[in-house]
C-alpha cells in the first residue's frame, strides 16, 4: 500500500504541475497528510489497545477473584467432606456397638426365663408335696385325736412322705414300733418283717395307742407348723422370685428399647449426614471442574493478552519509525537538489516517452536512487517489509508504472481539479 501511496504522490504532482501548484510542494503536502493518517491510526490503535488492556485486566481480576473463591470453596468442602465421614465411621460403630447390645440382652432374656420357667415348675411341684404333706399330717392328727380309723395306716403315709426330715421319720418309727409291742406279743414272723422295711405292721387296735397319743400329735403338730413354715418360705421365695424375675426382664426390656430408640435415631442421622455428604462430594466435583476450567480460561486470556500486547507494541514501535522514516524522506526531496530537480523535471512528465528518459537521465534518477538507498537501509533495520518493497519499486524505475498512473488520472479528473484524495492515496 505504501509503494502505491508514493507512486500516487508523483502522480499526483503531475497534475499538481498542470494546476499551478508547484509539484515538490504538493508531494510534500501528501506526505504530511499521509503521515497524520498514519499518526490518526496509531491513535485510534492506542485507544483501542488500551480498551482491550482495560478488558485484560479486568477479566484477569474477576477470574482470579473467582479461582480463588473456588479454592476456598474446595478446602471448606473438602473440610466437611471429612467431617462427614468421620461422624458416619463413629455412627456406624456405635449403631454396631448398640446391636451387639441388644442380641446378647435378648439372649439374657431368654436365659431369664429359662431359669424362672424352671423355677416356676419347682415351685409348684415342691408346694404340691409340701401340700400332700399337710394334709397327710392333718388326717393323722384327725385320727389320733378321734382315737379310730386306721391310724398306723396314716401315720405311715406320713413317715413315707419325702418332705419329711429323717428325724420326724425316725421319731414316727420309734412310735410306731412302740405301739405294736404294746398291742401284742410281736411274732418271730412280725420281728423280721420290722425289720425288713420298717413300715410294714399289722395292725392293732385303735385303743393300743390311747397311752402313746399324746406325745405323737404333739410331734405332728410340730411337724404340721414345719410344713406349714415350708410352704410359707416356699411361697415367700417364689414372691421374691417372680419379683426378682420381673425386675429383670424390666430392666432388659428397658435397654432394648433405649437401645433401639438409639440405634433408630443415630441410624437417622447416618442417613441424613450420608446425604450431605453425598451433596458435598457433587459440589466438590463441581467445584474442582469449574475450577479447572477458569483456570484453563485465565491462561489462556493471559498468554492472548501478552500476545496482543507485544503485536502492539511491535506495530507501534514500527508504525513510530516508519512515520520517521516517511519524515526523513520529506527532508530529502525537500531538499535543495531534489526540489530544484523537481522543479525542472516533473512538469515533463506529463510529455512524451524521450522527454521521460530526459528526466531520468539529467537529475531525478541521483536522487531517486539516494532515497530508495535510505528506504532500503531503513527497511533492514526497521524489518519493514512495506519501506522494503517501496525501495525496490524506486530501484526498478517507478516511471513507468508512473506514465501509466498519470495516463489513468488525467482521464479520470477533470481539467483545473485536484486528484488528491484518500482514495487515490491508500487505494
Amino acid at each position: 500500500m505504501a509503494v502505491r501511496c508514493f507512486l500516487g504522490l508523483l502522480a499526483v504532482a503531475a497534475l499538481a504541475s498542470a494546476a499551478g501548484v508547484t509539484p515538490i510542494e504538493k508531494v510534500i503536502s501528501l506526505m504530511k497528510d499521509l503521515i497524520a493518517k498514519s499518526e490518526a491510526a496509531m491513535h485510534d490503535d492506542d485507544v483501542k489497545f488500551a480498551s482491550f488492556s482495560q478488558w485484560c485486566d479486568n477479566q484477569t481480576g474477576n477470574k482470579k477473584e473467582e479461582i480463588q473463591e473456588s479454592k476456598d470453596k474446595i478446602a471448606s468442602l473438602q473440610a466437611e467432606i471429612g467431617e462427614c465421614q468421620v461422624h458416619i465411621k463413629d455412627l456406624t460403630a456405635r449403631i454396631e456397638e448398640l446391636k451387639e447390645d441388644v442380641g446378647r440382652w435378648k439372649k439374657d432374656e431368654k436365659s431369664a426365663s429359662d431359669i424362672r420357667e424352671k423355677e416356676a415348675y419347682d415351685y409348684a411341684a415342691t408346694l404340691a408335696d409340701l401340700n400332700e404333706s399337710l394334709t397327710a399330717v392333718d388326717s393323722a392328727i384327725g385320727m389320733l385325736q378321734k382315737t379310730s380309723g386306721d391310724v398306723p395306716q396314716a401315720l405311715l403315709q406320713v413317715a413315707a412322705l419325702k418332705t419329711l426330715q429323717p428325724e420326724g421319720r425316725s421319731a414316727l418309727m420309734a412310735y410306731l414300733q412302740g405301739a405294736q409291742r404294746a398291742a401284742q406279743p410281736m411274732t418271730e414272723a412280725t420281728d423280721s418283717q420290722m425289720k425288713a422295711d420298717g413300715l410294714n405292721y399289722a395292725a392293732p387296735e385303735a385303743n393300743a395307742y390311747e397311752s402313746q397319743s399324746g406325745g405323737i400329735i404333739g410331734m405332728l403338730e410340730d411337724l404340721k407348723k414345719d410344713f406349714e413354715g415350708q410352704i410359707y418360705e416356699l411361697e415367700k421365695s417364689e414372691l421374691n422370685a417372680r419379683h426378682g424375675f420381673d425386675a429383670v426382664m424390666q430392666s432388659l426390656a428397658d435397654s432394648i428399647e433405649n437401645a433401639e430408640h438409639e440405634i433408630g435415631k443415630k441410624e437417622l442421622d447416618r442417613a441424613d449426614t450420608s446425604k450431605a455428604l453425598a451433596v458435598a462430594q457433587g459440589e466438590l466435583a463441581q467445584t474442582q471442574a469449574d475450577l479447572a476450567e477458569d483456570e484453563k480460561y485465565l491462561a489462556e486470556m493471559t498468554s492472548l493478552c501478552e500476545q496482543k500486547s507485544a503485536d502492539y507494541d511491535a506495530r507501534s514501535k514500527l508504525r513510530a519509525e516508519e512515520i520517521e522514516t516517511v519524515k526523513k524522506a520529506m527532508e530529502i526531496i525537500a531538499g535543495e537538489s531534489v526540489a530544484s530537480a523537481g522543479e525542472k523535471h516533473l512538469p515533463t512528465l506529463v510529455q512524451v516517452a524521450p522527454a521521460l528518459a530526459q528526466l531520468r537521465s539529467s537529475g531525478f534518477n541521483p536522487v531517486q536512487k539516494k532515497v530508495a538507498a535510505f528506504l532500503a537501509e531503513r527497511a533492514k533495520a526497521l524489518g519493514s517489509r512495506t519501506l522494503s518493497l517501496m525501495s525496490q519499486h524506486l530501484e526498478e524505475d517507478p516511471f513507468k508504472k508512473v506514465k501509466k498512473m498519470i495516463k489513468v488520472t488525467a482521464s479520470a479528473v477533470p481539467e483545473n481539479q485536484s486528484a488528491v484524495g484518500s482514495d487515490i492515496i491508500y487505494n
